[in-house]
């Protein structure tokens, strides 16, 4: 890994990632957690989008090992973008650092988001998600990356997970003559 130096701690991934949509292949993420831990770095791993991932089954970096941090949230796959609720997992060395973070930065989610969360969890409500999630495959495949690629964009990399397509809009938007590349 050529980019560590003495002064990298470590690595924060996210997969899918934002803006793209792309994910990282359960073997390359892999990969690159063997080699961030034989430099013993941290290892975190934003899987906000994770569930919504439309090409393959998404695999937890949990299953990598128990010294691999996971961040996830209630806002994107649970429809609950503003509510600032999500979730950690940490190894258990790593605990009572966290917590005095947190306790710097909240006291606690406000009732109303608590009972909100575990709505979410609601056979019902389930059905609901896996259904948009669907909708946002179907969407994603058949109208968003073609519809922008017919108009001249170009789409780099056709996104596998979360809800959004990015495009390359520099062939079709005049750039200011003071702007550069």
């Amino acid at each position: 890994m050529h980019h560590w130096t003495p002064a990298t701690q470590g690595v924060l991934l996210a997969s899918p990632s934002n803006p793209t949509g792309a994910s990282i292949e359960p073997d390359e993420l892999a990969k690159i957690v063997d080699v961030v831990r034989a430099h013993g770095g941290f290892k975190i791993v934003d899987e906000i989008y994770q569930r919504l991932s439309y090409n393959a089954k998404p695999v937890s970096a949990l299953s990598l090992g128990d010294d691999v941090v996971t961040v996830n949230s209630f806002s994107k796959y649970f429809n609950m973008t503003g509510w600032q609720l999500g979730w950690l997992v940490a190894p258990p060395t790593m605990v009572p650092t966290l917590e005095k973070l947190s306790q710097n930065l909240f006291i606690c989610a406000s009732a109303i988001t608590q009972h909100a969360a575990l709505a979410c969890f609601e056979p019902a409500t389930q059905a609901i998600y896996e259904s948009r999630c669907l909708e946002f495959g179907r969407r994603r495949g058949i109208s968003s990356c073609r519809a922008l690629c017919s108009l001249g964009f170009e789409v780099p990399v056709v996104p596998d997970g979360a809800f959004y397509v990015y495009a390359d809009t520099r062939s079709r938007i005049p750039l200011p003559a003071t702007a550069t590349h």
